[in-house]
Protein backbone atom coordinates (compact mmCIF):
# COMPACT_ATOMS: atom_id res chain seq x y z
CA UNK A 1 0.00 0.00 0.00
CA UNK A 2 1.41 3.31 -1.05
CA UNK A 3 1.86 6.22 1.51
CA UNK A 4 3.19 9.89 0.62
CA UNK A 5 4.57 12.30 3.35
CA UNK A 6 3.47 15.89 3.43
CA UNK A 7 6.06 18.22 4.72
CA UNK A 8 4.43 21.31 5.91
CA UNK A 9 6.73 24.74 6.03
CA UNK A 10 6.06 26.98 8.88
CA UNK A 11 7.44 30.69 7.84
CA UNK A 12 7.89 33.19 10.28
CA UNK A 13 10.00 36.48 9.54
CA UNK A 14 12.02 35.92 12.84
CA UNK A 15 13.57 32.69 11.57
CA UNK A 16 15.17 34.08 8.91
CA UNK A 17 19.04 33.96 9.08
CA UNK A 18 20.34 36.94 10.80
CA UNK A 19 22.69 39.17 8.39
CA UNK A 20 25.36 41.67 9.21
CA UNK A 21 25.44 44.21 7.13
CA UNK A 22 27.74 47.26 6.60
CA UNK A 23 28.07 50.71 5.57
CA UNK A 24 30.89 53.14 5.19
CA UNK A 25 31.85 57.43 5.33
CA UNK A 26 30.02 59.08 2.10
CA UNK A 27 32.15 60.10 -1.00
CA UNK A 28 33.62 56.34 -1.26
CA UNK A 29 32.66 53.93 -3.54
CA UNK A 30 33.51 49.87 -2.22
CA UNK A 31 32.92 47.17 -4.82
CA UNK A 32 29.23 46.63 -5.59
CA UNK A 33 28.03 48.64 -2.73
CA UNK A 34 25.33 46.47 -1.45
CA UNK A 35 26.04 45.89 2.12
CA UNK A 36 26.99 42.40 2.03
CA UNK A 37 30.86 43.36 3.75
CA UNK A 38 33.66 45.84 4.11
CA UNK A 39 34.35 45.53 0.65
CA UNK A 40 31.31 46.02 -0.54
CA UNK A 41 29.65 48.49 1.85
CA UNK A 42 26.79 51.06 1.40
CA UNK A 43 28.26 54.46 1.07
CA UNK A 44 26.56 56.66 3.42
CA UNK A 45 23.49 56.71 5.77
CA UNK A 46 21.22 57.17 3.05
CA UNK A 47 21.91 54.18 0.72
CA UNK A 48 21.12 51.66 3.92
CA UNK A 49 18.67 49.15 2.55
CA UNK A 50 15.98 48.60 4.95
CA UNK A 51 13.12 45.53 5.03
CA UNK A 52 12.83 41.69 5.59
CA UNK A 53 14.88 39.68 3.39
CA UNK A 54 18.80 39.12 2.11
CA UNK A 55 20.61 42.17 2.00
CA UNK A 56 18.24 44.26 3.99
CA UNK A 57 18.48 45.67 7.56
CA UNK A 58 15.61 43.84 9.21
CA UNK A 59 14.62 42.26 12.29
CA UNK A 60 17.18 40.00 13.62
CA UNK A 61 20.14 42.30 11.84
CA UNK A 62 23.34 43.93 12.65
CA UNK A 63 24.57 47.00 10.70
CA UNK A 64 27.80 48.21 11.26
CA UNK A 65 28.89 51.62 10.84
CA UNK A 66 32.73 52.53 10.22
CA UNK A 67 33.97 55.14 11.74
CA UNK A 68 34.28 58.59 9.66
CA UNK A 69 31.93 61.63 8.75
CA UNK A 70 28.50 61.30 7.27
CA UNK A 71 26.44 63.68 5.77
CA UNK A 72 22.83 62.80 5.91
CA UNK A 73 20.18 62.07 8.90
CA UNK A 74 20.32 58.32 10.12
CA UNK A 75 16.58 56.99 9.49
CA UNK A 76 16.12 53.91 9.95
CA UNK A 77 12.99 52.61 8.03
CA UNK A 78 12.38 48.67 9.79
CA UNK A 79 11.29 47.31 12.96
CA UNK A 80 12.28 44.63 15.21
CA UNK A 81 9.78 42.25 15.97
CA UNK A 82 10.56 41.77 19.90
CA UNK A 83 12.56 42.39 22.34
CA UNK A 84 14.86 39.36 22.35
CA UNK A 85 18.06 40.23 20.92
CA UNK A 86 17.56 37.70 17.63
CA UNK A 87 14.60 40.04 17.21
CA UNK A 88 15.71 43.29 17.47
CA UNK A 89 17.63 45.53 15.21
CA UNK A 90 21.29 46.56 16.13
CA UNK A 91 22.87 49.31 14.86
CA UNK A 92 26.36 49.80 16.06
CA UNK A 93 29.39 51.91 15.76
CA UNK A 94 32.17 49.30 14.37
CA UNK A 95 35.44 48.70 16.80
CA UNK A 96 38.87 46.64 16.22
CA UNK A 97 37.26 44.38 18.71
CA UNK A 98 33.91 44.04 16.97
CA UNK A 99 33.13 44.51 13.70
CA UNK A 100 31.64 41.45 11.88
CA UNK A 101 33.19 40.31 9.25
CA UNK A 102 36.83 40.47 8.37
CA UNK A 103 36.53 41.14 4.40
CA UNK A 104 37.37 44.63 3.55
CA UNK A 105 38.12 45.37 7.40
CA UNK A 106 40.66 48.28 7.77
CA UNK A 107 41.91 49.39 11.34
CA UNK A 108 41.39 52.90 10.63
CA UNK A 109 37.86 52.58 10.52
CA UNK A 110 37.55 52.46 14.56
CA UNK A 111 36.87 55.63 14.66
CA UNK A 112 33.91 58.02 15.89
CA UNK A 113 31.33 57.97 13.94
CA UNK A 114 30.57 61.63 12.95
CA UNK A 115 27.20 62.50 11.67
CA UNK A 116 26.50 66.53 10.13
CA UNK A 117 22.74 64.77 9.95
CA UNK A 118 20.58 63.89 13.19
CA UNK A 119 18.87 60.24 14.44
CA UNK A 120 15.62 60.56 13.10
CA UNK A 121 13.04 57.80 14.04
CA UNK A 122 9.57 57.65 13.78
CA UNK A 123 7.26 54.76 13.83
CA UNK A 124 9.46 51.94 14.24
CA UNK A 125 9.98 49.15 16.96
CA UNK A 126 12.31 47.14 18.97
CA UNK A 127 15.66 48.80 17.37
CA UNK A 128 19.19 49.36 19.39
CA UNK A 129 21.37 51.89 18.61
CA UNK A 130 24.78 51.54 20.03
CA UNK A 131 27.65 53.66 20.06
CA UNK A 132 29.29 50.77 21.48
CA UNK A 133 32.66 53.54 23.31
CA UNK A 134 32.21 56.32 25.11
CA UNK A 135 30.27 59.04 22.72
CA UNK A 136 31.11 56.44 19.79
CA UNK A 137 28.27 58.22 17.78
CA UNK A 138 28.64 62.01 17.71
CA UNK A 139 26.22 64.28 16.07
CA UNK A 140 26.55 68.74 15.38
CA UNK A 141 23.76 68.88 13.32
CA UNK A 142 22.69 72.18 11.33
CA UNK A 143 19.04 70.62 11.63
CA UNK A 144 16.66 71.74 14.76
CA UNK A 145 17.23 68.19 16.77
CA UNK A 146 19.87 65.84 17.43
CA UNK A 147 17.57 62.72 18.30
CA UNK A 148 14.28 62.51 17.60
CA UNK A 149 12.03 59.98 18.44
CA UNK A 150 8.16 60.07 17.19
CA UNK A 151 5.42 57.13 18.24
CA UNK A 152 8.07 54.40 18.62
CA UNK A 153 8.45 51.77 20.35
CA UNK A 154 10.99 49.49 22.88
CA UNK A 155 13.92 52.19 21.59
CA UNK A 156 17.52 51.97 22.93
CA UNK A 157 20.23 54.27 22.55
CA UNK A 158 23.12 54.70 24.13
CA UNK A 159 26.69 56.24 24.13
CA UNK A 160 25.56 59.06 21.41
CA UNK A 161 26.94 62.42 22.18
CA UNK A 162 24.71 65.07 21.32
CA UNK A 163 26.45 68.88 20.46
CA UNK A 164 23.86 71.74 19.54
CA UNK A 165 26.85 73.92 18.72
CA UNK A 166 26.43 73.98 15.16
CA UNK A 167 23.17 75.00 15.18
CA UNK A 168 22.58 78.32 18.00
CA UNK A 169 18.37 78.98 17.14
CA UNK A 170 15.94 76.12 18.31
CA UNK A 171 18.00 73.20 18.44
CA UNK A 172 16.80 70.64 20.65
CA UNK A 173 19.59 67.98 21.86
CA UNK A 174 16.70 64.93 22.26
CA UNK A 175 12.62 65.31 21.39
CA UNK A 176 10.97 62.16 22.68
CA UNK A 177 7.36 62.24 21.59
CA UNK A 178 3.85 61.31 20.40
CA UNK A 179 2.50 58.34 22.27
CA UNK A 180 6.36 56.83 22.47
CA UNK A 181 6.82 54.34 25.13
CA UNK A 182 9.64 52.08 25.89
CA UNK A 183 12.24 54.46 25.26
CA UNK A 184 15.84 53.70 26.90
CA UNK A 185 18.46 56.34 26.47
CA UNK A 186 21.67 56.14 28.88
CA UNK A 187 25.48 56.80 28.69
CA UNK A 188 24.25 59.62 26.15
CA UNK A 189 25.97 63.27 26.38
CA UNK A 190 23.90 66.25 25.62
CA UNK A 191 25.50 69.92 25.48
CA UNK A 192 25.99 73.03 23.71
CA UNK A 193 22.06 73.71 23.15
CA UNK A 194 20.89 77.00 23.81
CA UNK A 195 17.21 76.07 23.17
CA UNK A 196 16.19 73.17 25.35
CA UNK A 197 18.66 70.47 25.77
CA UNK A 198 15.43 67.99 25.83
CA UNK A 199 12.02 67.93 25.56
CA UNK A 200 9.78 65.25 26.31
CA UNK A 201 5.88 65.38 24.77
CA UNK A 202 3.06 62.75 26.07
CA UNK A 203 5.09 59.81 26.65
CA UNK A 204 5.19 57.00 29.27
CA UNK A 205 7.77 53.95 30.36
CA UNK A 206 10.51 55.64 29.55
CA UNK A 207 14.49 55.82 31.48
CA UNK A 208 16.83 57.95 31.17
CA UNK A 209 20.02 57.34 32.88
CA UNK A 210 23.78 57.66 33.52
CA UNK A 211 23.81 60.69 30.76
CA UNK A 212 25.49 63.93 30.77
CA UNK A 213 23.18 66.68 30.37
CA UNK A 214 25.52 70.53 29.99
CA UNK A 215 26.95 72.94 29.40
CA UNK A 216 24.96 75.15 28.03
CA UNK A 217 25.98 78.13 25.57
CA UNK A 218 24.45 81.47 25.28
CA UNK A 219 21.81 82.05 22.32
CA UNK A 220 22.58 83.96 19.26
CA UNK A 221 21.25 87.54 18.95
CA UNK A 222 18.62 86.69 17.13
CA UNK A 223 17.61 83.35 18.67
CA UNK A 224 15.12 82.44 21.09
CA UNK A 225 16.68 83.99 24.65
CA UNK A 226 14.47 82.95 26.95
CA UNK A 227 14.55 79.52 26.42
CA UNK A 228 17.00 78.60 29.55
CA UNK A 229 15.63 75.12 31.10
CA UNK A 230 17.27 71.83 30.33
CA UNK A 231 14.63 69.76 29.77
CA UNK A 232 10.58 70.94 29.00
CA UNK A 233 8.36 68.28 29.75
CA UNK A 234 4.24 67.99 29.21
CA UNK A 235 1.75 65.05 29.56
CA UNK A 236 4.01 62.33 30.57
CA UNK A 237 3.48 59.47 32.93
CA UNK A 238 5.80 56.45 34.60
CA UNK A 239 9.30 57.63 33.95
CA UNK A 240 12.30 57.24 35.71
CA UNK A 241 15.37 59.89 35.91
CA UNK A 242 18.68 58.35 37.41
CA UNK A 243 22.26 58.70 37.46
CA UNK A 244 22.81 61.43 35.77
CA UNK A 245 24.82 64.69 36.09
CA UNK A 246 24.30 68.36 35.42
CA UNK A 247 25.98 71.25 34.60
CA UNK A 248 23.47 73.29 33.10
CA UNK A 249 23.17 77.30 33.64
CA UNK A 250 19.63 77.87 33.69
CA UNK A 251 16.52 75.59 34.69
CA UNK A 252 16.36 72.14 34.97
CA UNK A 253 14.01 69.67 34.90
CA UNK A 254 10.60 71.66 34.18
CA UNK A 255 7.38 70.24 34.37
CA UNK A 256 4.68 71.94 32.23
CA UNK A 257 1.39 69.74 32.77
CA UNK A 258 -0.05 66.70 33.48
CA UNK A 259 3.20 64.68 34.43
CA UNK A 260 2.97 61.86 36.74
CA UNK A 261 4.61 59.06 38.32
CA UNK A 262 7.78 60.55 37.83
CA UNK A 263 10.98 58.64 40.00
CA UNK A 264 14.11 61.09 39.96
CA UNK A 265 16.74 59.88 42.25
CA UNK A 266 20.72 59.15 42.66
CA UNK A 267 21.47 61.99 40.30
CA UNK A 268 24.07 65.11 40.61
CA UNK A 269 23.25 69.02 39.63
CA UNK A 270 25.58 71.42 40.24
CA UNK A 271 26.02 75.35 39.09
CA UNK A 272 23.06 76.36 37.90
CA UNK A 273 19.40 77.31 38.48
CA UNK A 274 16.52 75.39 39.44
CA UNK A 275 17.32 71.79 39.17
CA UNK A 276 13.51 71.02 38.76
CA UNK A 277 10.54 73.05 38.76
CA UNK A 278 6.65 73.08 37.74
CA UNK A 279 4.50 75.75 35.87
CA UNK A 280 2.57 78.35 37.60
CA UNK A 281 -0.49 78.22 35.34
CA UNK A 282 -0.88 74.84 34.32
CA UNK A 283 -1.93 71.71 35.87
CA UNK A 284 -0.99 70.41 39.30
CA UNK A 285 2.46 67.55 38.35
CA UNK A 286 2.42 64.72 40.67
CA UNK A 287 3.44 62.41 41.76
CA UNK A 288 6.87 63.26 41.26
CA UNK A 289 9.32 61.21 43.76
CA UNK A 290 12.14 63.16 44.15
CA UNK A 291 15.00 61.22 46.67
CA UNK A 292 18.75 60.10 47.16
CA UNK A 293 19.88 63.31 44.64
CA UNK A 294 22.41 65.71 45.59
CA UNK A 295 22.24 69.84 44.63
CA UNK A 296 25.05 71.62 44.69
CA UNK A 297 25.80 75.58 44.19
CA UNK A 298 22.51 75.75 42.52
CA UNK A 299 19.73 78.66 42.98
CA UNK A 300 16.93 75.63 44.33
CA UNK A 301 16.99 72.24 44.76
CA UNK A 302 12.86 72.19 44.21
CA UNK A 303 10.47 74.79 43.25
CA UNK A 304 6.97 72.87 43.06
CA UNK A 305 3.94 74.21 43.08
CA UNK A 306 1.74 73.71 46.41
CA UNK A 307 -0.86 71.34 44.18
CA UNK A 308 2.55 69.15 42.98
CA UNK A 309 2.29 65.80 44.91
CA UNK A 310 5.32 63.34 45.65
CA UNK A 311 8.27 62.74 47.78
CA UNK A 312 11.34 64.86 48.55
CA UNK A 313 13.65 62.82 50.59
CA UNK A 314 17.21 61.35 51.47
CA UNK A 315 18.68 63.93 49.42
CA UNK A 316 21.76 66.22 50.00
CA UNK A 317 21.62 69.88 49.66
CA UNK A 318 24.61 72.42 49.46
CA UNK A 319 25.48 76.15 48.85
Amino acid sequence: MGFKIVIFILWLPFLLRAENLYVRPDNSSHGRGDGSDWSNAWSGLAAIQWGEGNGLVGAGDTLFIAGGTYLTNLTPAASGLGSAPEQRIFIRRATQQVHGTSQGWEEKLDTVVFMQGYFDIREQAYLTIDGVTEYGFYTASAQPNGIYIDNCQYITLQYIRVDGSVNQDSYIGMFIRNGSQNILVRHCWFSNTPNDNMRFLGISNCIIEYCRMGPRIDPCDTCYTWHADMGEIRNTSDIIYRYNIHHWEGDGLFFFTEDANWHIYGNIWYNGGKAMRTHSSNNAAGPIYVYNNTFFNLYAAVSFGSNATGDFKNNIIYN
